[in-house]
């Protein structure tokens, strides 16, 4: 799945789509109801965002900063 994952967003992220924007669709894959609009103007300690292994954003950063 991670394999998948990453590389599905590397790819979008090649196509235009922003690191925030991986970011969420990093958390979608999780939880697919996750909604940023909403989650993201919470305060802080109310959030309810999906637990991710930081190792999938160290990846998907990682492979966008070499694919530019």
């Amino acid at each position: 799945m991670t394999e998948g994952l990453v590389g599905d967003v590397l790819t979008e992220v090649q196509n235009g789509l922003g690191y925030v924007d991986a970011r969420v669709k990093i958390y979608q894959s999780i939880n697919p109801s996750f909604n940023p609009d909403i989650e993201f103007t919470k305060d802080p300690i109310c959030r309810d965002i999906p637990p991710v292994d930081n190792s999938l954003f160290a990846i998907a950063r990682k492979l966008i900063l070499e694919s530019k």
